[in-house]
């Protein structure tokens, strides 16, 4: 079985609740990586949040954050690519949320700027990174302003507000606009995440293969949500935690035994792919 290159995602999958690597799928890792096979991390965290678990798996070379549409170097964070939130769609936003009631978070510079409406959601959006960046409001900052953009912006509110915003966003076109429901804040929250169109963790399996010169059937991802269904579409190797949900897990080719709550489910992979 040819693998070349293995990418995994980071919560729910290779880190721990406390945020920590495994230290069961550190070794697999560690231990594929001295076979030759290159080792990457694709996540929606913003590089800061991810550079900890890049250093405890020796990911040299490049990782996809921000869904794929921030590459950089695994253990240095020496920027490759960034691609920036639509500056007509990111205005729109601005306005939208200066209005609102929903909490606003702008995702810039390897920063999440908040102000005093996010603050309750603080331990809610640190799960992407923990350099937060208070402001007066969320939408002065000046980095919506700077000429390199916003990676993201999410909000969290009322389920109707939030669907207001993200169907006026989607119909400006050029930006991924995405809501959900928030299952770890209380109160029935939703949340509602803009980023750069064309950018999914697909995408960016495709752009690290290209990098190490790896033919994508010769690529393995290990995931767990609705995020992670891309690269399993287009990944030779897929596998899904134990505790994916049913209609993520279908997407996958192995479904493994091993869960975030036990850890292991890259070293399981690994081990299915004769790599351990």
């Amino acid at each position: 079985m040819s693998v070349r290159l293995v990418a995994v995602d980071l919560d729910g999958t290779l880190l721990d609740a406390s945020g920590k690597v495994h230290e069961i799928d550190r070794r697999a890792l560690q231990a594929a990586a001295s076979e030759g096979v290159v080792v990457s991390i694709i996540t929606g965290r913003l590089y800061s949040g991810s550079a900890a678990a890049a250093r405890a798996i020796d990911a040299h070379g490049p990782i996809a954050c921000v869904e794929g549409a921030h590459l950089v170097w695994g253990t240095s964070g020496a920027e490759i690519s960034h691609a920036e939130i639509p500056r007509d769609v990111a205005e729109r936003a601005r306005a939208l949320f200066r209005r609102s009631t929903s909490a606003c978070f702008a995702f810039a510079h390897d920063e999440i700027v908040h102000d005093t409406a996010g603050a309750p959601f603080l331990p809610y959006v640190t799960a992407w990174s923990e350099r937060l960046v208070a402001a007066a409001h969320a939408c002065d900052h000046p980095h919506w302003e700077h000429e390199r953009g916003l990676s993201a912006i999410v909000a969290v509110g009322v389920e109707g507000e939030i669907a207001e915003a993200a169907t006026e966003l989607e119909r400006a076109g050029g930006a991924f606009v995405v809501k959900f429901p928030i299952l770890r804040v209380p109160g029935e929250l939703w949340g509602m995440m803009v980023r750069s169109g064309g950018t999914d963790k697909g995408v960016a399996l495709r752009a690290l293969a290209a990098h190490h010169g790896v033919a994508i059937e010769d690529c393995a991802v290990v995931g767990d949500w609705l995020n992670d269904v891309p690269m399993f579409e287009v990944a030779g190797h897929s596998f899904a935690m134990g505790q994916a949900p049913e209609d993520v897990a279908r997407h996958a080719k192995t479904r493994l035994v091993a869960s975030n709550v036990t850890g292991g489910g890259v070293a399981e992979a690994l081990a299915t792919l004769g790599l351990t």
